[in-house]
């Protein structure tokens, strides 16, 4: 059986073709998966580094010195924190207080009814918690005072606790034990564990004594957290 020769030329221009298609396959797959890998890198890059987003909230972005912060709720000034020294850090809505620090607390009235003073503290604008700390002193304008070495305030339900040993002094006694909590007037309050009761004026002995409590009660609890750690 014969060939004829036009066959043959149409048999060798198809080949042609189908090289022609499968070279121009091959470069089109070269492309993309040359942009394959170009998209793969440019997502790299954009990624953050693991960790940055958690040293970068350790970081302040903002300082203060000798100045005032206040806290308003609907409007009204509900906190006045004067302090030495202040680093806000937005990220957490958190404002640290440390060089010495007093807390102004404001009824609804806008009347002033207790005042708190600290080493340092903090307060967050998030969970509306005001915190004091070392050597704490509350003072309201029924003339009561409670020491103690840490104390919160809850400003949306405008209450005063603590979990630390305190000393409520009071026009007629002197009072001790471990928890307290309040209305930020200091007018209606609870002493969790009451431990002693004193009819006597205050003195320097009986602020001692305090201190040496309140020091090794917060020894134990660094000790404490020490081990858990």
């Amino acid at each position: 059986m014969g060939v004829d020769a036009r066959t043959l030329e149409n048999t060798s221009g198809g080949d042609r073709h189908v090289q022609m298609k499968i070279i121009v396959k091959s470069f089109f797959l070269i492309l993309i998966a040359a942009g394959l890998f170009t998209g793969c890198g440019e997502k790299k890059a954009t990624q953050p580094v693991p960790g940055q987003a958690k040293s970068a909230q350790k970081v302040p972005d903002q300082e203060a010195w000798n100045s005032t912060a206040i806290a308003s709720k609907l409007g009204h000034t509900t906190v006045k924190v004067k302090y030495g020294h202040m680093s806000r850090y937005s990220a957490l809505d958190l404002m640290k207080f440390n060089k010495g620090v007093r807390v102004f607390i404001y009824d609804k009235k806008g009347k002033l009814s207790s005042t708190i003073q600290s080493e340092r503290g903090w307060l967050n604008e998030k969970t509306n918690l005001v915190k004091a700390y070392g050597h704490v002193v509350a003072h309201s304008d029924s003339g009561i005072t409670l020491y103690t070495n840490h104390l919160t305030y809850n400003r949306k339900k405008d209450k005063l606790f603590t979990d630390a040993f305190v000393k409520l002094v009071t026009e007629s006694d002197t009072l001790y034990g471990t928890g307290f909590e309040s209305d930020q007037n200091l007018n209606h309050w609870v002493i969790r564990k009451p431990s002693g009761v004193s009819s006597r004026p205050f003195n320097i002995n009986v602020e001692r004594h305090f201190r040496a409590k309140q020091s090794k009660l917060d020894s134990n609890r660094e000790k404490s957290g020490a081990k858990n750690k």
